[in-house]
């Protein structure tokens, strides 16, 4: 079932509801009609009254149940009110719309006092307000402008010529020497643009130009050019790392440590660690004002070795003679780097000679 709240404009009863304004009395009761449901509604029946005659109901309440011939529907009230009378029972069928079935009263109204037969009288009328509504006299419209007469010989187009059946109307109708009309369409057809150009209606070259445009458009253009090609750049060539070396004589040392049974590489690896400390000692940055040693250590940046060192160990005959040492320093660090190679090499070559 489909509940629904009749709007104002469905039925008398609801448009002459209540009339306010200065020096106007409420009218004590109106006729409550067959509400239109459906724009194409045009009778129905009542299945139950909900509110039964006398009674009193709130806004929101079902007063009774209609049926059409696509659903059952339930019809609320608007307004509060009191059922005054019910003029069409239950299960009447086939009542028109905008028919009175019941008169609808203000709460504490004198129901006794309403003449049911004067408000449903003055109900009817309004309800045949639209078919009694004379006819308003249609107004003659002015007629459309009558076409140019086309000329009655018709138009002589040779054999080898094709014309759509739109031109050859334009062309009677402008009468238009088609021999003199020059085609700009597909294989030099004519068209309505160059009948209208000949005719004087647009610029001659209005054709042309669009000819032109279309022939453009229709054809894809998969032309390819190459991008010209770039001269090749040169690398830029990389600075080289500076190399610096020097021979360290091995005799004195051999000498002393023959009978000591000593291991030359342990000998070499521990003077090369030193020699490195010493280095990083020596770049290692002043103390700073404070003169705090924690403080020092925890600003100052941690040592790096910015060279790298390549040591091999120069034999003849089998025996051990000298050793080569070479330190070679990046690009990057060839300020400092070189500086702490040059010490390094120093210490190196003190350390292997010290006795």
């Amino acid at each position: 079932m489909i509940r629904c709240v009749v709007p104002r404009s469905a039925g008398n009863a609801l448009q002459r509801a209540r009339f306010f304004g200065s020096g106007l009395v409420a009218r004590k009761a109106v006729a409550f009609d067959m509400p239109a449901m459906s724009p194409t509604m045009t009778e129905g029946g009542i299945v139950q009254w909900q509110v039964k005659q006398g009674d009193s109901y709130a806004a929101g309440d079902v007063l009774l149940e209609i049926e059409t011939d696509k659903a059952q529907i339930a019809v609320e009230a608007q307004d509060d009110g009191v059922m005054a009378k019910i003029l069409v029972q239950d299960g009447a069928k086939e009542i028109k719309v905008g028919t009175p079935i019941a008169v609808l009263a203000d709460p504490g109204d004198d129901i006794a006092s309403i003449d049911f037969d004067s408000v449903v009288s003055s109900a009817e009328p309004a309800t045949n307000t639209t078919s009694e509504q004379p006819e308003k006299p249609v107004q003659p419209t002015s007629s459309p402008e009558p076409e140019p007469a086309a000329r009655s010989t018709p138009v002589e187009v040779p054999e080898n010529m094709v014309l759509l059946p739109s031109v050859y109307r334009l062309v009677h109708q402008l009468e238009v020497d088609i021999s003199k009309i020059k085609g700009t369409g597909p294989e030099g057809r004519i068209l309505k643009g160059d009948v209208l150009a000949a005719a004087g209606k647009i610029s001659s070259s209005w054709p042309a130009e669009e000819a032109k445009i279309i022939e453009k458009r229709t054809h894809l253009d998969l032309s390819y050019e190459p991008a010209p090609k770039k001269e090749a750049t040169k690398p830029k060539e990389l600075p080289k790392p500076v190399i610096t070396q020097t021979i360290i004589d091995l005799a004195a040392l051999l000498e002393f440590s023959v009978d000591q049974g000593f291991n030359l590489d342990q000998t070499i690896s521990k003077a090369s660690r030193l020699a490195t400390r010493d280095a990083l000692l020596a770049s290692k940055p002043k103390p700073s004002v404070l003169r705090d040693r924690i403080f020092d250590s925890l600003t100052a940046p941690k040592p790096a070795v910015p060279f790298d060192v390549t040591l091999k160990v120069l034999k003849k005959k089998a025996s051990p003679k000298a050793l080569q040492a070479m330190v070679s320093v990046p690009p990057q660090f060839l300020n400092r780097g070189q500086k702490m190679g040059d010490i390094y090499l120093d210490r190196l070559a003190f350390y292997l000679n010290a006795k």
